[in-house]
């Protein structure tokens, strides 16, 4: 594949090949909570994804060096739409950061608009802790970092915002579901000219921007639930990328504070906030 860009951008010249118009794909749906909540849409046996070739390259490129990296980190802006009882989309807003060590080292912070949380990953336990709320959450887990993901999720029903992205093997966590695919084009985010993929699914949509330098970075990330009234979007900013970033690793050891009540479960409210109903 050898796939450039038309244009000058920071003074490089990128030359734009012809792309395929969007063909069909398989989907990988996701629905609001804490931390993104994953919800598989199952296709017939007999349904093959299909993808141009473009859009399949970008993707398994974009895999293959994620998977390839045994540490990273990043911050990000996730905005949740949500529809009101009276009809009205409104957004909400977190940030945050996202360092990961392979294969038993994750933490993520954060910030939204009414409580702030961490989740710790230490190759034995998973800690999700908000001092806003006193409270904490933790569960023994694998010692792998892609299972103790899926067991986080399967347990809680939540994940880490954009957590397929985390995941060894991306290509084949973000293919599942797909129905289409597509190369759309070329966009410019924070001065880095990425691809600009679409795919489709039975019931959500979800866009994705690469970086198309020798770093294919996941940039932007957006998911759109079709048949919901207003077709409402999740979409997270990638930024401040390191690829070899020096960690302590006790920044993945959570220690509960003085006084921190552990909860037996998560509740959360409609927009993704940790609320204080469990009971001990």
């Amino acid at each position: 594949m050898d796939l450039q860009f038309g244009g000058r951008r920071n003074g490089r010249v990128f030359e734009e090949r012809a792309m395929s118009r969007p063909r069909k794909l398989r989907m990988y749906a996701f629905a609001p909570g804490v931390w993104l909540l994953t919800l598989l849409v199952p296709l017939p046996a007999s349904a093959q994804p299909v993808m141009s070739e473009d859009a399949d390259a970008v993707l398994k490129r974009m895999s293959d060096y994620l998977g390839g990296l045994s540490s990273l980190s990043m911050d990000y802006e996730a905005d949740l739409e949500f529809i009101t009882g009276e009809g009205q989309k409104l957004q909400s807003i977190s940030t945050g950061s996202i360092t990961l060590s392979r294969p038993d080292g994750l933490h993520i912070t954060r910030f939204g608009p009414l409580v702030d949380s961490e989740l710790f990953y230490d190759g034995q336990t998973i800690s999700l802790s908000s001092e806003d709320i006193n409270s904490y959450f933790q569960m023994e887990a694998s010692d792998r970092l892609d299972v103790a993901i899926e067991e986080f999720r399967v347990e809680t029903g939540f994940t880490a915002a954009g957590a397929d992205l985390l995941l060894t093997n991306t290509y084949e966590a973000l293919n599942e579901g797909v129905v289409t695919g597509d190369h759309v084009g070329s966009a410019v985010i924070d001065g880095v000219v990425c691809y600009h993929l679409a795919f489709r699914g039975k019931d959500v949509d979800w866009q994705i921007w690469i970086r198309g330098d020798e770093q294919p970075l996941p940039m932007k990330y957006v998911i759109t639930t079709k048949w919901m009234t207003g077709a409402p979007q999740y979409s997270v900013r990638l930024r401040n990328w390191n690829i070899d970033p020096q960690i302590d690793d006790d920044l993945f050891k959570f220690e509960a504070p003085s006084g921190a009540k552990r909860l037996d479960a998560l509740t959360v409210d409609e927009i993704g906030e940790i609320a204080d109903g469990a009971q001990q």
